[in-house]
């Protein structure tokens, strides 16, 4: 009985180790305000996280590496912008579309993949 339990626990972290590994993350550093979806971000550090690459990838943006602040939906593609973007601290780059007032989201371009967000929010503040 000993060796059941022991055999299913194994097999959990290793199912556990491998869910993991296909989660991808990011860090970023917003500057100025801008809107993901239906939510207003203020500038500061947040941690994205997402599990693609694949089209209608959940986003889930932290702040403080553990508070949910927002979630939106993204094609995560990948890409080869290393030459582009370089290698800098927070190697990304951001492009912005204006809507009325406010500053939106379309893509962020990171070393080995995009993440191009979808009009509609799912989760905010």
């Amino acid at each position: 009985m000993k060796t059941i339990g022991c055999a299913c626990l194994l097999i959990a972290a290793i199912q556990l180790s491998a869910f993991a590994a296909k989660l991808n993350g990011t860090d970023i550093t917003l500057t100025t305000p801008l809107r993901v979806g239906s939510v207003d971000l203020p500038p500061g550090d947040y941690r994205l996280i997402w599990e693609g690459p694949g089209a209608d990838e959940q986003v889930t943006w932290l702040e403080h590496y553990s508070k949910v602040v927002a979630t939106s939906r993204a094609t995560a593609v990948e890409a080869h912008n290393e030459a582009t973007i370089g290698r800098q601290r927070n190697p990304f780059q951001i492009e912005l579309v204006q809507q009325g007032k406010y500053m939106v989201l379309k893509a962020i371009r990171l070393p080995k993949v995009d993440l191009v967000f979808c009009e509609v929010e799912t989760k905010g503040r």
